[in-house]
């Protein structure tokens, strides 16, 4: 795989993935764009890096949450943003989001790999009660 990001190793799998990337603060034009891709999406796969310190990404979160799409998200950096997410969303801490990585969580997400693991630093259950991957 490429270098590119968590979006081209969707699109890999499914050619209909839509990626938009967005940094530490989403940009207007960012926003529009997922604005824009939500009524139409199948699916969101939301990949946050440090949201809970980012205010900005934490509102995005929560916006694309309240789209009522299904709705993965991913920690890339550390497994605090977990602690964001909806508890409805399937939930993933990568802790990482060098290439190796983000074959990974693809490879996770289209069910080649089972996550598997506890997070180290408490974060909460989900809905049924089970741990949190990470």
């Amino acid at each position: 795989m490429g270098s590119g990001g968590l979006a081209e190793r969707l699109r890999f799998r499914h050619a209909r993935t839509e990626g938009i990337s967005f940094g530490l603060v989403p940009e207007k034009a960012q926003w529009a764009a997922i604005e824009r891709a939500l009524p139409s999406a199948g699916v969101v796969v939301l990949a946050t890096c440090n949201a809970h310190l980012a205010e900005e990404q934490a509102r995005l979160v929560r916006r694309v949450a309240e789209a009522g799409k299904p709705l993965v998200c991913v920690a890339l950096r550390n497994p605090y943003d977990v602690e964001m997410y909806p508890r409805d969303s399937a939930r993933l801490a990568a802790y990482s989001a060098d290439p190796h990585t983000l074959d990974a969580v693809a490879k996770a997400l289209f069910g080649d790999l089972a996550p598997r693991g506890r997070s180290p630093c408490g974060c909460r259950r989900n809905k049924g009660g089970s741990n949190l991957y990470s």
